[in-house]
């Protein structure tokens, strides 16, 4: 069982459940691109940065990795966990077609079967894959806080295509296909039962920053031993988190919700 792909599998399943509902206004399109870009570049900005100060990183692979998406420009990642910005990224760009089109559940149903259906044959790790579960996070949301009859439809036959090509790949890559299975049963627990914490509400605000900076503090860190290593990992990347959070999430997101809020006019 990998930890590290239960975790990618459970995130894209997140996104896929709350990203596409962010359209909203006068104006969806252009607040949605906005509140995105605030909420995600300035923190991965710093991130960078911080990334290089650590480990040199050269001008060209700097200025690819700052767009998100270094493998347009044939460059390396400056952090290993940076991957999966990327396909946040075409996630972002297939939603705005998607809610041009209307956001009809029969669109979203079928690019998750379609997208889904490439797990076997990319051995359960792939690009198409990934879509697939943000699109069957956004059917899920759909049919479970929204009530939507055909999202349940096309939820159930998402599900089945994606236990269906864990089943095939279980035996070579146990390590991919039981973490996807896992992510899936937590994810519709946690969304059913709605678990309350503060802990982890306040987990969950600062951990796009931990995400960020787990791979900087991971770079930075001499060896030492295992136990030790982790606790300062953990105990470092949380608290970096928390200051990144309070001094740069927090106000760059303000921010661009200003600049989406139309200005009122008073009149008398």
């Amino acid at each position: 069982f990998n930890g590290g792909r239960f975790g990618v599998q459970l995130f894209f399943l997140l996104s896929g459940f709350v990203i596409p509902f962010s359209f909203s206004g006068d104006e969806p399109v252009k607040r949605f691109l906005i509140s995105r870009f605030f909420r995600l570049y300035p923190a991965f900005w710093a991130s960078l940065v911080a990334a290089s100060l650590v480990s040199f990183v050269p001008p060209a692979q700097f200025a690819a990795n700052a767009t998100m998406a270094p493998i347009l420009f044939g460059q390396p990642l400056a952090v290993g966990a940076y991957w999966t910005l990327f396909f946040e990224l075409c996630f972002y760009a297939l939603c705005i077609l998607l809610f041009m089109s209307g956001m009809q559940t029969r669109y979203i149903g079928a690019l998750a079967i379609v997208f889904l259906a490439w797990f076997p044959l990319q051995g359960g790790v792939g690009n198409f894959s990934f879509i697939g579960l943000m699109m069957t996070g956004t059917l899920l949301r759909r049919a479970i806080l929204e009530g939507d009859e055909q999202a349940k439809t096309w939820a159930i036959w998402a599900i089945a295509v994606l236990v269906g090509g864990a089943a095939v790949t279980v035996v070579e890559r146990t390590d991919v296909s039981l973490p996807v299975i896992a992510a899936l049963i937590l994810f519709l627990l946690a969304v059913k039962y709605e678990v309350r914490s503060s802990l982890l509400e306040w987990l969950g605000k600062v951990s796009y920053s931990l995400y960020l900076f787990q791979g900087v503090v991971l770079l930075a860190l001499p060896q030492m031993p295992a136990p030790i290593y982790i606790v300062t990992a953990i105990g470092l990347s949380i608290g970096i988190a928390a200051l990144s959070y309070r001094f740069i999430e927090a106000p760059t997101n303000a921010f661009g919700r200003r600049l989406t809020q139309r200005p009122v006019t008073a009149t008398i």
